[in-house]
């Protein structure tokens, strides 16, 4: 859980330090949320999250690839880091099933 705050916060700060915040006397015209947030903001973290799970997807293809649940390792990745898990998937290898695979030594191809 704290990852994951770390994660949004190091996205949200940022941006937010950069936001073109309206004044709070303005008419009312200028402002699009109640703290002055614009739409640019907005766009910049939906866009990061969505580059975000799209980096994500490499370990998921490589862990399919090496007979690994792929749906798990996204989501090890997700809260982990994409460069942790692509580290720790090159460091494990295949699956021993994968592997028995490769050699032809799979009992269910007999």
């Amino acid at each position: 859980m704290k990852r994951l705050l770390s994660l949004l916060l190091g996205i949200l700060v940022p941006l937010f330090a950069l936001a073109d915040v309206a004044p709070i006397d303005s008419g009312g015209s200028d402002a699009l949320l109640a703290g002055g947030i614009t739409l640019g903001v907005i766009l910049l973290i939906i866009v990061g999250i969505i580059i975000h799970l799209a980096i994500c997807l490499v370990p998921f293809f490589m862990a399919r690839h090496r007979g690994r649940s792929g749906l798990l390792w996204l989501l090890v990745s997700f809260f982990l880091g994409w460069w942790w898990t692509i580290i720790i998937l090159l460091i494990i290898g295949d699956s021993t099933e994968k592997q028995m695979r490769d050699l032809g030594l799979d009992k269910s191809s007999n």
